[in-house]
């Protein structure tokens, strides 16, 4: 059978650290990364592992000894069933041809075509402590094409306005929100005029607006005296 050293791994800056513990024996089989010894600085302890399963052949050590990186451990013996092993996996790839056929491979393509259609929902982000925030402007329809971070929206608070961005690039499926009506070209005009007529009134103003809007300026009629 064959048998392998075992010897004290790298352990850093560390020299002639002690043995607390032998934790096998010579006869004992042992697993793969099973611990063996139990070594102390003046830092840590630290368990070192079996390399491979196999029997103790021959312990080197004992515990009250101290022990530098690449000191001798003991001898390990290899088992038997581990050099039977490799008879066990060559006989494996044999089996393989038979249930992996070239058919199978060209099959996961077809994956990459659900993501496409993938549907997400954009929520309004983190707008800080603002509630309730108004919507003025939708800058997208239903059906258009956005690319990542184009605005879809635009909120209005009494300190500012901010743009919602798409976070990816697609397709608008579907509006849930909606903005402030559009203005009219008549609309805007009277807003015009009436935001110019209260601007002058101040100033001097017509008499007509004055009439209209403020009738305690108006001359009293005064009886005749005949």
């Amino acid at each position: 059978m064959a048998s392998i050293e075992v010897k004290v791994p790298d352990i850093g800056d560390f020299d002639a650290v002690e043995i607390i513990e032998v934790l096998v024996a010579e006869g004992d089989r042992v697993e793969t990364e099973a611990s063996l010894i139990t070594l102390e600085s003046d830092k840590a302890t630290m368990d070192v592992p079996a390399p491979e399963a196999g029997v103790v052949k021959s312990l080197r050590v004992k515990a009250g000894d101290k022990v530098s990186e690449g000191d001798l451990i003991l001898e390990l013996e290899l088992e038997a069933a581990d050099a039977g092993a490799p008879a066990d996996e060559q006989a494996e790839p044999e089996a393989s041809p038979e249930t992996t056929t070239p058919e199978e491979a060209p099959a996961a393509p077809p994956a990459p075509a659900a993501a496409s259609s993938s549907e997400i929902e954009v929520d309004v982000p983190d707008i800080g402590d603002f509630e309730s925030v108004e919507i003025i402007e939708v800058l997208v329809a239903e059906g258009d094409m956005v690319d990542a971070e184009a605005s879809l929206i635009t909120l209005e608070s009494d300190k500012a306005t901010m743009d919602v961005p798409a976070p990816v690039a697609g397709k608008v499926k579907s509006l849930k929100v909606k903005g402030l009506p559009p203005m009219q070209p008549q609309e805007r005009n009277n807003l015009l005029e009436s935001v110019s007529q209260r601007s002058h009134v101040p100033t001097g103003g017509s008499s007509t607006y004055r009439e209209a809007h403020e009738p305690w300026r108006q001359p009293i009629e005064r009886p005749s005296s005949n």
